[in-house]
């Protein structure tokens, strides 16, 4: 899991780099926890869902750009020097870092893809509750 409980449910890269929100998340997960990977595999979700669904020629609503945005935006400040060098990553492999957190982001949701399924199905069924739809997720994710 990507572990995000600090960013709200609208990927936004401007408000996951905010000083508060990144000051909170790093001294929630520790000096390792690869938060810029993890925000970057979380920001292109919506582009590989996308793309996995029509096609990678035409997304429709994912802004697969805020992924670029997040480490421009980081990259203003040396104060960020540390979480943007976590996981090993230099300054000009940022096209590489964007290109591995989409991998990353498609091979998530493939993996969850069949939980996804079930929470999908419970919720079509129609006459369960919010609580009988976690059931089936969490069944789908043992």
């Amino acid at each position: 899991a990507l572990g995000l409980p600090w960013c709200t449910l609208e990927p936004r890269a401007g408000r996951v780099a905010s000083a508060d929100t990144l000051a909170l998340a790093y001294g929630a997960d520790g000096p390792s926890a690869r938060l810029v990977d993890r925000a970057l595999v979380w920001l292109l979700a919506p582009a590989a869902a996308e793309a996995a669904e029509y096609g990678s020629e035409t997304l429709r609503v994912a802004r697969p750009m805020q992924a670029r945005e997040l480490l421009s935006a980081l990259r203003r400040s040396a104060a960020n020097a540390e979480l943007l060098a976590d996981g090993g990553w230099v300054d000009d492999e940022d096209e590489a870092r964007v290109a591995w957190a989409y991998a990353q982001a498609g091979r998530l949701l493939r993996t969850v893809a069949p939980a996804s399924g079930r929470l999908r199905q419970a919720f079509e069924e129609g006459g369960r509750s919010a609580g009988d739809a976690v059931v089936a997720l969490e069944q789908a994710l043992r």
